[in-house]
């Protein structure tokens, strides 16, 4: 969920909550005079600190700092390969079944094939016990 969503159900959560406190958020009509600005600040802060926090927001509070997901072997692609074309299971069940993320799915699925492929940039330099290995 986006921050567009996030935003949606803050303000269903808040007309939800609205009470007639709230209501002095809204401009004075002309001619009225409505109460101060500090007294309507109050209350916003009021009805905001009252609100439960979304679904979205919870779940990313609770996600663990050290949880990242790892490259899949050729085994996993293939597996993921022979479910989705073979089997013709959808990629949320896919992922559901096999505990990998919907995007670890996708990327093997959308691939060319199951090969892994090399990683782009320049190759590292060998280190020394390397060179001597080659050199005999």
């Amino acid at each position: 969920m986006g921050l567009g969503g996030w935003f949606r159900d803050l303000d269903k959560q808040f007309r939800a909550t609205a009470t007639p406190s709230t209501w002095a958020l809204r401009k004075p009509r002309r001619g009225l005079s409505g109460q101060s600005p500090q007294v309507g600040h109050q209350s916003v802060i009021r009805a905001f600190s009252d609100l439960q926090p979304s679904a979205a927001t919870t779940a990313m509070e609770y996600r663990p700092k050290g949880v990242h997901t790892k490259h899949l072997k050729e085994a996993d692609r293939t597996r993921i390969r022979t479910l989705y074309f073979d089997a013709y299971m959808p990629p949320k069940v896919i992922a559901k079944q096999t505990g990998y993320t919907l995007s670890q799915v996708r990327n093997a699925v959308r691939a060319d094939s199951a090969a892994v492929k090399p990683r782009s940039g320049r190759p590292r330099r060998p280190k020394k016990d390397q060179e001597k290995a080659e050199s005999k």
